[in-house]
């Protein structure tokens, strides 16, 4: 009986006459019929997802622009810090130039509005006097405008700080080194090898040739004559040493002691250099840092390194 009665409760199921098509256009009719009702769902699904896709790019990209926008606004709410630019190694003319990377350093901490100073520090031996030249007329010019119109430009010397290094940083506000730092070695040297001896046992020859007299003056095969020397002297080493010790002298002015040795290529230990005036006074590294950040009250430092890349430095660190 119950049986009987769950029979005639269900529900019986219709069969749909399939017609025939007549024509090409009733085939094509029924088939798109027949596609759309058994992919609707995932056809719905995937359209859902193309749509999810594209809202999530879209936000992604709204945020994108939003962040940078807010960076942007409150950019002057950063907190200050003492911009501190290194130099260090061999200055040379290998990626730009030692003195003009630390000039675009400097450039770039003066036009940041965060950076409420700029601390050198430096560790150079020295180097080319074209790269210290380059940096000495930035520096100068720099310090030579009012405080009111830039940054106070402080320099801490670190192990070394000698002839072209020495002559980049002379402008600053105010040079430190500490006791053991090596200070000054203002001059010019010029090197040579002589391979006369060797080449003479060996049987080697080198010939040379040229347009005009002093074209080869020196040359490792070719031994270097009084005259030819003490012309190099007078041509090219003493203007360049001039030009040297008068910028010392123009940056460095009222503070250098009068003692006909400053400029005869010594280098001087941290009280040495400060008792003859090459600098202000010894501090350390973070002594400097501290009165930096004391001055412009200050509480933050972030350092950057002036110094472009350079395979000869890289291989002269390595070996």
């Amino acid at each position: 009986m119950i049986k009987n009665l769950l029979r005639k409760s269900k529900i019986k199921k219709t069969s749909i006459e399939r017609v025939e098509p007549e024509n090409l256009t009733q085939a094509i009719s029924q088939l798109t019929s027949t596609v759309e009702s058994k992919l609707g769902p995932v056809a719905k699904a995937y359209s859902f997802s193309q749509v999810f896709k594209t809202f999530i790019l879209f936000g992604g990209f709204i945020t994108a622009i939003l962040i940078n926008w807010k960076t942007d606004t409150l950019e002057i709410k950063k907190p200050k810090y003492v911009s501190q630019i290194k130099l260090e190694g061999e200055m040379t003319d290998a990626g730009g130039g030692s003195g003009y990377n630390l000039a675009k350093e400097i450039q770039r901490a003066d036009a940041d509005e965060n950076a409420s100073a700029i601390m050198l520090l430096v560790n150079s031996g020295g180097g080319s006097l074209v790269q210290g030249e380059t940096a000495y007329s930035f520096i100068k010019t720099y310090t030579e405008k009012p405080l009111s119109e830039r940054k106070p430009l402080y320099v801490s010397i670190q192990a070394v700080c000698a002839s072209a290094c020495y002559q980049a940083i002379s402008p600053a506000d105010k040079i430190y080194a500490h006791k053991s730092s090596m200070v000054g070695s203002i001059g010019v040297r010029m090197d040579s090898w002589d391979f006369t001896g060797l080449a003479e046992k060996l049987g080697i020859k080198k010939q040379i040739l040229t347009s005009v007299q002093k074209k080869v003056l020196i040359d490792p095969f070719k031994q270097l004559n009084d005259e030819d020397e003490q012309l190099l002297r007078d041509a090219l080493m003493m203007p360049m040493h001039n030009n040297f010790v008068s910028a010392v002298l123009e940056a460095r002015k009222n503070k250098l002691e009068n003692d006909p040795n400053l400029f005869n290529g010594m280098v001087w230990l941290g009280n040495d250099a400060h008792a003859k005036g090459f600098i202000d006074g010894i501090s350390s590294t973070i002594e400097v840092e501290n009165e930096l950040m004391e001055i412009t009250n200050t509480k933050n430092a972030k350092s950057f390194n002036a110094q472009g890349f350079s395979l000869s430095r890289l291989l002269g660190g390595i070996l």
